[in-house]
């Protein structure tokens, strides 16, 4: 994976659908002055039912999501969400992971950006 230059925002475009226990893992640098970055990630469900997964910083899962049906799966959506980054500067691994036996949304998408 190719480090992101934070000078402009991190986009990173695959199209997966993850499986139970199955994650996507971004690498993002957290500058001098800002905790928090805005993630936007977009995603097809076509299910019935919200696809839930689990948002980890280092290992610690920091925030949970729901990813409500789109309709399809080639009716893609937008969504964003902020991820506190902590106070201490350095590198970060951000990971997306599917928390049920459904799996998660088909992720097209997700691009970061400071908030």
């Amino acid at each position: 994976m190719k480090r992101p230059d934070m000078r402009k925002a991190l986009a990173a475009t695959t199209v997966i659908t993850l499986a139970l226990g199955a994650s996507l893992t971004y690498g993002l640098m957290r500058g001098l002055s800002v905790n928090a970055k805005s993630a936007h990630s977009t995603y097809a469900n076509g299910s019935t039912v919200s696809r839930p997964c689990n948002i980890t910083v280092n290992g610690v899962v920091v925030d949970s999501f729901n990813f409500p049906p789109t309709g399809s799966w080639s009716n893609y959506s937008t969504t964003l969400r902020s991820i506190n980054l902590g106070t201490a500067t350095g590198f970060r691994n951000v990971r997306i992971t599917a928390t049920t036996a459904a799996g998660g949304p088909n992720i097209d998408r997700m691009r970061f950006g400071i908030l």
